[in-house]
Formats: C-alpha cells, structure tokens, sequence
C-alpha cells in the first residue's frame, strides 16, 4: 500500500514538473515564433521595395569580374554608372515634379515666403539694387571675376575632382559626382522652364524692373547661374554634413549670385528665385538618392540581393559568335 502511494504521488510530481516545464516554454515559443513572424514580414517588406526604388527604368548592370582586363572593367563599370545617372536623372526628373502634391504646410510657407520676397523685391527694390551695383565700378568688375564659378569651368573643376577622388580612393565621391551632374541637369531644366514661362527682360538702362512677357523669350527670370550654383552647393552641403563644407559651399553660390547682379545680367529678384530653385533642387536630389541607399542598406542587411543586381546581363564576343546571357 505504501509503495503504491510512493508510486502514485511520484507520477504526480512529475506530471507536475512537466506541466510546469511547459507552461515555462510556451512563452518563449510564441516569442520565438513571433520574432519569426516580424522577421519574415521585414524581409518580405524589404523585398517589395525591390519595386519601390522610385525608379522609371529596370536597373540594369553589365557583369564583370576582377579577374576582367582593366579596359574591359572600365568600359563596363562606366557604362554602368551613365545608364545609373540616366536612370536616376529621369526618376527623380519625374518625383521633383509630382512632388508638390506630397508638400505639408511647410513647404507651402516657404514656397510663399520666397514668392512674397521676390516679389517684393520686383516692385519695390529690384531697381534701385541695380542702379547702386551700376554705379560702383569695383563691384561691377567683380561679376566678371568670379562668374567662372557658376558656370562651365567651376562646374567641371567640381565635379572632376569627386570623380577622380572616387576613381582613386573612395566609390561615394562617384556617387557625389553623379548626383552633382543631375542636380545641375534638373536644376538647368526647372529655370529654363521658369524662363520661358516667366518672360521677363534683362536688366538695362532703359528697361523697368516690372516688364514680363509670359513666353516671349526674354530669360531673365530665374538666374540659371544661380540655379546652378546653389543647387550645386546644396548637393556638397547634405553629402559631407560639416559646418566649414556648408560655409564654403553656400559662399561660393552666394558669390555667384552677387556676380550676376553686379555684371548686370540679372535682377536682384531673379537671383533669389535661382537660389531657391537650386536648393530645392539640390535637396530633393539628395533625399531620393539617400532613400535609395537605405533601402539597399536594409536589403543588404536582410539577407537579400540588392535590386540593382537583378537582372543582369552580359554580353561577350569570341572568333566563335557572340554569347548574351541574361540572369533573373
């Protein structure tokens, strides 16, 4: 009888125990399980943003290797960043133009800050600005001076110098380099656009601050000049974050600014829509490039290929034929 109740209450003790044993691990299983869950949800997350890249055109790469020729490695990886550039030029081209339906109220106060002042300035202060920069010769001689860097000199010398830093040392100053050529191709074509549209005349001894002719030609409004230069300043500022780079940056597309009221080129209004311009520009290159590298960066850190990488294709020549592979 005593063993039997020795028998008895030992099943119950470990019934007991495995009861509580999996009371403990139900937790951690659903744990577990939901870490799973939230894991499978950001990969399939990530890899809906394959679809996602803003991009109008497939990216699509040439293959090559490092065991390649440096000809054939060079050829490839340049015509792999052009159609980059084309690519993202177009893509974003198209974003920086649908982008005002996403605006918040503040880009909509500073859209009208900046048409309030410059508008202001048409009919209140554009002329006689003109007239005080006229009447010092040193600071006419100081537009020809330094407009060399607002347009095709400054540009290349930029724009060269990133490109030959990323060939040498480090890949990002590629990535500067291209973003630096589609701001300028994007700002280029939102003041020409402004332009044309606008109408307005040139400044001249004979002409009033007040004259626009919507569509006529007359292209003083904005300054591409200035367009460019902040736009370019923009670009550099957002891509290396540190205060002497802003200063430097800023200065010189603010000299560049100067310049053209100075030689008499533009209205003192044309210069400030430019620069807003340019920096809207820059600033919505900037954002949509690092949106880009994000989601790649969280791809990459999933587990999952970089959509750039899919697909690819090659295309080699031999004495025999000519072989074209594609990989999905």
């Amino acid at each position: 009888m005593t063993s039997r109740l020795r028998r008895a209450g030992a099943r119950r003790g470990v019934a007991t125990a495995l009861a509580v044993l999996v009371a403990s691990a139900a937790p951690a299983a659903a744990r577990a399980s939901d870490a799973s869950d939230a894991s499978s949800a950001a990969r399939a997350a990530a890899a809906d943003d394959d679809d996602d890249d803003g991009l109008l055109l497939p990216d699509v790469r040439l293959d090559y290797a490092p065991t390649d020729g440096v000809l054939r490695r060079t050829l490839r990886r340049t015509a792999n960043e052009s159609y980059g550039l084309l690519n993202a030029t177009l893509s974003d081209g198209a974003a920086l133009v649908a982008s005002p339906l996403d605006w918040r109220a503040r880009e909509w106060l500073v859209l009208l800050g900046v048409a309030g002042a410059a508008t202001g300035l048409v009919f209140l202060a554009d002329d006689e600005i003109r007239d005080a920069a006229q009447g010092s010769r040193g600071f006419r001689n100081f537009g020809d001076d330094v407009r060399f860097l607002g347009n095709g000199p400054g540009f290349l010398a930029l724009t060269g110098g990133f490109l030959a830093s990323g060939v040498l040392f480090r890949d990002d100053e590629i990535e500067t380099a291209s973003m630096l050529i589609e701001a300028s191709a994007l700002g280029y074509g939102s003041s020409l656009a402004l332009k044309w549209t606008a109408g307005r005349e040139r400044p001249g001894p004979l002409v009033d601050a007040r004259e626009f002719h919507p569509f006529s030609g007359d292209f003083s409004m904005p300054s591409g000049e200035a367009t460019h230069a902040f736009a370019l300043a923009t670009i550099v500022s957002q891509r290396y974050r540190h205060w002497p780079v802003w200063v430097l940056s800023y200065g010189a597309a603010t000299t560049v600014a100067l310049g053209r009221i100075s030689s008499d080129g533009h209205w003192a209004s044309d210069v400030l829509v430019g620069a807003a311009i340019g920096t809207f520009v820059g600033r919505t290159v900037a954002r949509l490039h690092a949106e880009r590298a994000e989601r790649a960066a969280e791809r990459e850190r999933l587990g999952l290929a970089p959509a750039r990488d899919e697909p690819t294709w090659s295309l080699a020549a031999s004495r025999r034929g000519v072989l074209w592979t594609v990989r999905f």
